[in-house]
């Protein structure tokens, strides 16, 4: 008994760590890791209801500074 509770726990595991990948392998943007601002930008676009729409919009320049569409646009969390 306590060998199939073991089985079934390793196994929901397994799942669990299967649905986060598939969950990271279908973000749209993925934001550059310890960046607060690109992290709340990647998702808003994330959770966007057209996403892949946003994601051509937003190039990361730097800390804070995105190329949105023709336009340099400077971003902060307030």
């Amino acid at each position: 008994m306590k060998t199939v509770i073991e089985d079934k726990e390793e196994y929901e595991n397994d799942l669990k760590k299967m649905l986060l990948n598939m969950k990271e392998k279908s973000q749209v943007y993925i934001p550059v890791k310890e960046d607060d601002i690109d992290s709340a930008l990647a998702e808003f676009i994330n959770q966007y209801q057209d996403p892949n729409r946003l994601k051509v919009l937003f190039l990361r320049e730097g800390d804070g500074v995105y190329k949105f569409g023709q336009k340099r646009v400077y971003v902060k969390i307030e």
